[in-house]
This record gives structure tokens, sequence and C-alpha cells, in this order.
């Protein structure tokens, strides 16, 4: 509901759906609705959680920065995929 960018990039991530793409932020409740029970119902909304999850590493203590720079620097050490 916040703005579009960030509904397109929670949709793009598959944490979650955007709720209405031809009058956002003017919503209406059963549009609002479906979009929360497709993130919180069934296995869409377990494939969404766990996308959530994924990307919560942010959250492990460490700083954005620091977690950006471990993921560079795994992601440096992997072999080139063919």
């Amino acid at each position: 509901m916040d703005t579009h960018n960030f509904a397109h990039r929670a949709e793009y991530h598959g944490i979650s759906v955007w709720a209405n793409r031809n009058s956002a932020p003017k919503w209406t409740v059963k549009e609002l609705g479906a979009a929360l029970s497709k993130d919180i119902l069934g296995d869409s909304g377990a494939v969404m959680r766990g996308a959530a999850q994924a990307m919560a590493i942010c959250n492990e203590g460490d700083s954005r920065r620091l977690v950006a720079t471990k993921a560079i620097l795994a992601a440096a050490e992997e072999p080139p995929q063919a």
C-alpha cells in the first residue's frame, strides 16, 4: 500500500503480492482481502513466508553492509556456473 515500487519489489522477491496494480493506493477491501489471503493462507502463503525468512538474514545481528559483504565474498568463492 505504501508505494508501487515496494509492492513491485515484494512481489518480485516472492514475499508478498501487489494487491492492486490499477488504482493503488485506492484499494478496496475486497482486493486487499484477496491479497492478504494469498499472503497468509495455503501453499502460496507458505512459499511467501519461506522466501521472507530466507531474506531475513539482515536480522542476524550483523549490519546490512556486513551481510552484503559476506554474501559477495561467498559468491566470489563459488565456481562459475556453466
